[in-house]
């Protein structure tokens, strides 16, 4: 009897998940005493798995031939010698001498894990893991054995011939028998051989694909399959007692091989889990809850999570029976029966930056995501369609909270997850951090989480690297009805200067030229799309999964969302290519950057009117920033004629800090009111019927979509020759109306210019269209508009639009503030689409 491809396929398709889903782009174990240590577990546990089932099998197969064939005593030293050779194999390379730190450490593996400790007290010693490796694996092994033999595994049980009463019903019952114990045993040393393998390249920081492993794992499975449909007529498992998992044993072939690939895998994974415990590797699709999930980048003196932990994994999904989220899902092995929203920001988005307004219309990479938490609500259909984003107390008012203690009344206390962005210790959701030092224990660490993909900026001559790391958890409200939503979202912009070219601020997965170079200059390591993009002789394209420079030069990285993206101008920045961390302008230490608070991030409208003293020479007084003398200087209130309370205010938007200048905009004079209105002034005689105002920024309606392309306008005449003024710029935006215009390439937009040929594609830009189609475009400068700005979100469902107003702080890169404008206001318009589950 054979199985049809139909049944065999689909036993390998419900018993076999993907052992690993993404390659590692760092050596999870550094250490090389201590990856050795690792690999002798797995290696020395193959062993015992061999010889462990093989002996209880081959005892087994002597007492079904005649009664009483197996010497126990013979059985019982041959299982000691196992367990002899498993313990001193493990000895020899993490015994005491190899121990302690420096030069090996089991807490660095993530043990104790799931391994049992006899005595906390004296620590996890290499006395315990050989305990624990041995006792596990024998129950383990055990429990196997009983699946395969059942109660014919007995020693009390009479032979096959004495039972049947026909030698040859006897002889076949052996034969199948031992097949299926032959065929399980080889299924179970070759899925464990393989996945150990794929782990210990993982371990190594070697670059591994989805399917690592599936091959061999496949192939034994339908060998096992076959090999029982072969030796095992279905008229013969009457005699047997196979598989009895509960609910009396098999009956046939067909229901035979389809308990024991799922039950023996099952196994195999509970002894990997064991033998690589939490943290050493975090993988989604390996069938093991890797708790918590090992941190993706060691920033120095924290570790920056690339992935969220998990809580389930495939056929691991104890926590939550049947709802585990598959690895390439909106929640990877997490449960989808608890509500939380994925948040996936995406293009087209509007970042303004400073007040020079040379840092406007920038973009963030699209598809970076985080997650939250949904607390106090039903879904879009239930009575309670208002819900409580982020950790909150549990009893009303739901206020934001970090630890118990902020929570009034009893029976309340702070909900917290794993999953909330804020930086905490691993081991303590309640313990807020800044480093390591902060989290006690020799397994637990400062978990921070990376607020999307690394963001490469590029204006006026200087390129930025910029890494967000969210420093408070996101907490607020969102409508799951209409898609509205108000939340806190504050993080470190980490901007690393020098360490790019104004082509790739930020390392790029992939798409680079070879080179020795460390970094992205000298025509190495540059963006390129094909091999004629690198003219240096030698210089190939690199156009696989590595990242081109940085502490990750040359290792494997993910550029796939919501990892990693393909941005137009710039490259693939990716979460597993970051920045050197030496190059970081915006703080002492590894990880410090500018405070930025989104209070709030909204899908409603805002509008921020300039309330500091600037400290800019000539800018020190108040204007009017409402009624018929908006923009005129005023002391106070009464001197705007129709503004009422509040009109006279400072000009600038954020507070001076630091002793570096900050003005409204770096607008030239232009008109205000009269028959020149917003034309360039330098008296107000020259201004009819109104004055000439310094700083003038004039609101946009959009920009030009045809002739002068790009420039903001307010109407079709502002753009020249073909010209139409298009309402896609964002809301609020304004231009310099006197000027000064700056010069950009028409598709090289970070690359200034002063005439088309510096668009060519030469050594000035050897990033520029090769066809020589593009153009220099002078445009006047964007600008904040001086009597306040608005921007206005959108709210729905799943897409929605959410906007934010933000103070940055000044660098320690005197040349990035001058150029930006920092410090200074900023803005962003960013388009998003929800994704929600639980609920």
């Amino acid at each position: 009897m054979r199985f049809s491809t139909k049944v065999c396929g689909a036993i390998v398709a419900g018993g076999l998940a993907l052992v690993v889903s993404v390659p590692t782009a760092y050596a999870l174990i550094d250490n090389t005493n201590e990856r050795e240590c690792q690999e002798t577990i797995a290696k020395e546990s193959g062993k015992f798995i061999e010889a462990w089932l093989k002996e209880r099998a081959r005892c087994a197969d002597r007492n079904l031939k005649a009664t009483g064939s197996c010497d126990t005593a013979k059985r019982a030293q041959k299982l000691a010698k196992a367990e002899s050779k498993l313990r001193a194999g493990i000895d020899r390379r993490c015994g005491v001498a190899k121990l302690p730190l420096p030069w090996l450490s089991l807490a660095a593996l993530g043990f104790p894990g799931k391994c049992p400790d006899a005595d906390p007290g004296d620590g996890f010693t290499d006395d315990d893991l050989e305990e624990c490796i041995f006792t596990t694996h024998r129950n383990i092994l055990e429990a196997l054995f009983a699946l395969q033999y059942g109660s014919n595994g007995s020693d009390a049980v009479l032979d096959f011939e004495t039972q049947t009463g026909d030698p040859d019903l006897a002889k076949d019952l052996g034969k199948c028998q031992k097949a299926i114990a032959k065929s399980a045993l080889k299924f179970v040393t070759t899925v464990h051989k393989e996945i150990s393998k794929c782990r210990n390249l993982l371990n190594a920081g070697k670059k591994i694909d989805a399917d690592c492993g599936k091959k061999s794992i496949d192939k034994v499975t339908v060998k096992t399959v076959d090999k029982i449909a072969r030796k095992c007529e279905d008229a013969l498992f009457a005699s047997l007692d196979v598989c009895d998992t509960g609910t009396g044993p098999t009956g046939n072939a067909t229901d035979t091989a389809a308990c024991i690939v799922p039950t023996h895998r099952k196994a195999v994974d509970d002894l990997i889990a064991i033998e690589y415990p939490q943290g050493s590797v975090a993988v989604c699709g390996d069938n093991i809850v890797n708790d918590p999930a090992r941190p993706a980048a060691f920033f120095g003196n924290f570790f920056l999570a690339a992935s969220p932990p998990e809580e389930c994994d495939g056929l691991d999904d104890s926590a939550c029976p049947g709802e585990c989220g598959a690895p390439d899902s909106a929640f990877p092995c997490l449960c989808t029966n608890t509500a939380r929203q994925r948040v996936i920001e995406h293009d087209p988005s509007d970042l303004d930056i400073g007040w020079t307004g040379t840092s406007h219309d920038a973009t963030v990479v699209a598809s970076g995501s985080y997650l939250v938490e949904l607390y106090d609500c039903d879904g879009p259909g239930g009575p309670d369609v208002i819900c409580t984003v982020g950790p909150s107390c549990a009893l009303a008012p739901n206020q934001a909270c970090t630890v118990d203690v902020e929570c009034d009344g009893v029976g309340n206390f702070c909900r917290r997850s794993e999953l909330d962005v804020g930086p905490h210790c691993s081991n303590n959701l309640q313990q807020p951090c800044s480093t390591n030092a902060d989290c006690a224990g020799a397994t637990n660490y400062c978990r921070r989480t990376a607020h999307g993909i690394p963001l490469p900026l590029s204006s006026g001559g200087i390129a930025a690297c910029v890494v967000n790391i969210f420093s408070e958890d996101v907490v607020g409200t969102t409508n799951l009805l209409t898609g509205s939503s108000a939340v806190r979202l504050r993080q470190q912009s980490v901007t690393h200067l020098g360490s790019g070219t104004l082509n790739q601020p930020c390392p790029s997965c992939g798409g680079f030229c070879s080179g020795t170079s460390g970094g992205a200059g000298s025509g190495q390591r540059t963006r390129c799309a094909t091999n004629a993009d690198c003219p240096l002789a030698g210089s190939t394209c690199v156009t696989g999964a590595v990242c081109s420079f940085g502490p990750n030069q040359d290792q494997p990285c993910r550029r796939d969302p919501p990892y990693g993206n393909a941005t137009l101008l710039f490259g693939t920045p990716s979460v597993d290519c970051q920045p050197s961390p030496g190059s970081n302008i915006s703080g002492s230490q590894p990880g410090q950057g500018l405070d930025i608070l989104f209070n709030p991030s909204t899908t409603g409208s805002l509008t921020t009117l300039p309330s500091f003293t600037c400290n800019a020479a000539g800018f020190g007084a108040s204007k009017c920033v409402a009624g018929t003398d908006t923009g005129k200087t005023c002391v106070v209130d009464s001197d705007c004629a129709g503004g009422g309370a509040g009109s006279c205010r400072g000009q600038c938007f954020c507070p001076a800090v630091g002793g570096r200048p900050e003005q409204p905009n770096e607008c030239a004079s232009a008109c205000r009111g009269g028959t020149n209105d917003y034309l360039p002034c330098s008296a107000d005689s020259q201004c009819p019927g109104g004055f000439c105002q310094s700083s003038a920024c004039r609101p946009a309606a959009g920009v030009c979509m045809g002739g002068t392309v790009g420039v903001a306008c307010l109407a079709d005449s502002d753009c020249g020759i073909g010209g139409t003024c298009g309402d896609d710029d964002s809301s609020g935006e304004g231009f310099c109306p006197a000027g000064p215009s700056i010069g950009l390439c028409s598709f090289t937009t970070w690359k200034g210019c002063t005439t088309d040929a510096d668009c060519r594609r030469s050594g000035s830009c050897p990033e520029c269209l090769s066809d020589d189609s593009e153009t220099c475009v002078f445009k006047n400068r964007d600008c904040f508009v001086s009597e306040g700005y608005t921007r206005i979100g959108v709210p729905g469902v799943p897409e929605h639009t959410a906007v934010a107003h933000f103070c940055i702080p000044a660098s320690s890169s005197a040349a990035v503030n001058a150029t930006a404008g920092l410090p200074g206001p900023g803005a962003l318009e960013q388009p998003t689409t929800i994704v929600e589950t639980g609920l």
